[in-house]
């Protein structure tokens, strides 16, 4: 019996380590294949972001057409207000080698800093990577917690 009790317990403390989802959004010229959070930890859900530490994404994509130009922008949802995130480097093609062909996988890398002044709240963090149309090739939603 102590035997399950420890057993258990330790699946208990492995399980909530486990990653929290980063669910994709509508992106009609292109898809997220996997997305990687950098420098955050998980808790309860979510990942920790600390305010005036540096956080890394990797988005891992596929586009539906040729793109010359990529685009990146963010927004976080609080509740039922979703606000622009100003990032530093918008221009997605910084990171990818633009131009882009049909099909991929192509890796996506930026850092955004987490500014000391955002409150220590619960945010849905909505990264969109777009062509120079303004079709959206990927679009992640992200769950964190400011810290």
């Amino acid at each position: 019996m102590i035997r399950f009790i420890f057993v258990v317990l330790l699946f208990s403390f492995v399980s909530s380590d486990t990653l929290p989802p980063i669910n994709r959004c509508d992106s009609p010229g292109g898809r997220a294949i996997n997305t990687t959070i950098n420098n955050s930890k998980a808790m309860g859900g979510k990942y920790i972001l600390k305010r005036g530490k540096e956080v890394g994404i990797d988005i891992e994509l596929e586009v539906f057409e040729d793109v010359q130009k990529v685009i990146a922008s963010a927004e976080g949802k609080i509740g039922p207000a979703v606000l622009p995130y100003p990032i530093s480097d918008p221009n997605g093609c910084t990171s990818l080698s633009c131009p882009l062909k049909k099909g991929g996988p192509y890796k996506y890398s930026t850092k955004m800093k987490v500014q000391p002044f955002f409150p220590p709240i619960p945010v849905d963090v909505i990264w969109k990577l777009k062509d120079q149309k303004g079709y959206i090739l990927a679009c992640v939603i992200i769950p964190v917690r400011i810290e």
